[in-house]
């Protein structure tokens, strides 16, 4: 198959394939109509006189030797179904394309309801865990400030007991003396 073709693409040419093999074939159609009523004045005419002949060749086009007209009916005949056939290869083609591309657009569509199904399963995991991360952080923030003023507090502590030990050794070296 070659490259992938747009879809729309694709069925534009499809439908103007079928509008052309349709015009071609009523083109065909009034042509062999016609044919067949020169062929019916020609066996009017060789049944009236025997100096002309109709006669049928293999591949039933109808010839008339005294008719231009008839050559040239054949001839567009024969022009109009060359051009049907390549058009309905053509069509035929394009068809197939086509068919291939459905097959192509299904699969792309249950892919695709797949994933829009498992997003919004994904979706509702990231919004919990940004749900969870805010609390967390919140949690961490205040374990901080509490580890911050425990700190603080034993600091205090430190610098009181640093106060209370230089006023006992005070203490101590006046009674010492």
């Amino acid at each position: 198959m070659p490259a992938m073709v747009n879809h729309r693409e694709t069925m534009t040419v499809l439908n103007m394939t079928v509008v052309q093999l349709k015009t071609f074939q009523l083109q065909l159609k009034m042509l062999q109509l016609h044919v067949q009523v020169v062929d019916s004045d020609a066996d009017r005419s060789t049944s009236e006189s025997d100096s002309s002949q109709v006669r049928v060749d293999e591949s039933k086009s109808y010839n008339c030797d005294r008719c231009d007209s008839c050559v040239g009916l054949n001839v567009k005949l024969s022009d109009l179904q060359s051009k049907y056939d390549d058009l309905q290869s053509k069509f035929d083609v394009t068809f197939i394309q086509n068919q291939h591309l459905i097959v192509d657009l299904t699969k792309c569509t249950e892919a695709n309801m797949f994933r829009e199904i498992y997003e919004k399963e994904f979706k509702k995991i990231i919004e919990t865990l940004k749900k969870d991360k805010t609390d967390l952080t919140k949690m961490v923030s205040k374990k901080q400030t509490e580890i911050n003023l425990y700190m603080n507090r034993l600091e205090l502590m430190q610098k009181e007991m640093a106060c209370v030990k230089s006023e006992s050794e005070a203490i101590r070296l006046k009674l010492d003396r």
